[in-house]
């Protein structure tokens, strides 16, 4: 059976990178399998993680109409026995039409790792022209439902994650952690969480990541006067060899995610979670088990989620235990039933 996976830019250091690995990974021996990148990753060291039975194409143009013939000189060129999983929205649509005018036979199947309403990137319709949906997250499925997609077609998969060494809390600071995209404002909404911070005057950030706001959000935390209580690490190989013996908690104040990567694999060590509440966050938040949530905007509340989330940090085993349908075994058990279901 034949899988091509085709993914969007990816900068090769993200959550979507690290799911695809363990994926194609896991079926190189079951599969033919190829993995087609729309762009060239900012970080290639990824693709060398991936099984080497998996083939890797990059599309050889960058942008524009050149890259639009090279899709659809591949899409002529796929045999009707291909299943195309597709994780970019615009793809979905220009393989389907392929499809139609020259009444190719491959089957296309979304897989979109992110909001499809809380973006500017693709037309979330361009999604319904795919035959079946793979959902990360609930909210994902509910807004797959709402644009008009059969709910029959939809398989909701979650995302898997490794069991990690549980950790020792015997050296717990007053710190919180930040791992991920430096945004101001768009999703990640940093400046919610350095606006928190200000209001909690004992506790410590570290920021691991990189983007296109840090020196600005550098300027934010001097005009709050928490600069002192912030470090910077920059974009870390394993952010969590740095924090995880000594932090209380790991942060996202977004405004949107898919299912985050980064909760998943801070829950799995133990160390629990704060949350906004974007759709779809519980999911993985288990209030008062394994993280604490507060309303977006109210930076009160979450002020207050961080002077709290010490009374559940001293339980680690019981924060690892809460995301058992998240773990590898139980993950690819729900996709192996989903891919003969639905594979042709």
């Amino acid at each position: 059976m034949k899988i091509n996976l085709i993914c969007p830019p990816a900068s090769g250091n993200g959550g979507t990178e690290t799911v695809l690995t363990k994926v194609l990974n896991h079926y190189a021996g079951q599969y033919d399998l190829t993995l087609t990148l729309t762009n060239k990753p900012e970080n290639p060291l990824w693709l060398k993680q991936i099984d080497q039975r998996v083939k890797v194409v990059i599309a050889s143009c960058d942008h524009g109409i050149k890259k639009q013939l090279f899709f659809i000189k591949a899409f002529l060129q796929t045999s009707n026995d291909t299943n195309l999983i597709m994780i970019g929205a615009n793809m979905i649509k220009l393989a389907a039409l392929v499809r139609k005018v020259f009444r190719k036979k491959y089957r296309i199947i979304s897989w979109i790792h992110y909001s499809l309403f809380e973006q500017n990137l693709f037309d979330p319709h361009n999604i319904l022209y795919a035959d079946y949906h793979l959902a990360i997250a609930s909210t994902i499925k509910k807004q797959l439902i709402q644009l008009g997609a059969d709910e029959n077609r939809i398989k909701l998969i979650f995302n898997p994650i490794e069991h990690n060494p549980i950790r020792k809390v015997d050296n717990l600071t007053d710190e919180i952690s930040f791992i991920g995209r430096i945004q101001l404002q768009k999703q990640k909404n940093l400046s919610e969480l350095f606006n928190g911070l200000s209001h909690v005057p004992e506790t410590k950030l570290d920021v691991l990541g990189t983007g296109e706001n840090v020196e600005v959000a550098k300027q934010l935390a001097q005009h709050l006067k928490i600069s002192q209580r912030v470090k910077w690490y920059g974009w870390q190989k394993d952010p969590w060899e740095q924090i995880s013996q000594h932090t209380q908690a790991i942060v996202l104040t977004s405004n949107f995610e898919g299912l985050p990567m980064v909760f998943l694999e801070a829950i799995s060590r133990g160390i629990p979670v704060i949350s906004s509440k974007f759709a779809g966050y519980d999911d993985v938040v288990i209030e008062g088990t394994n993280g604490l949530s507060y309303e977006k905007g109210n930076i009160d509340q979450l002020a207050q989620k961080i002077t709290q989330i010490n009374q559940i940090a001293g339980n680690p085993e019981k924060i690892a235990s809460s995301i058992k349908q998240f773990y590898t075994e139980n993950y690819f058990k729900r996709l192996d039933n989903v891919f003969k279901e639905i594979l042709q």
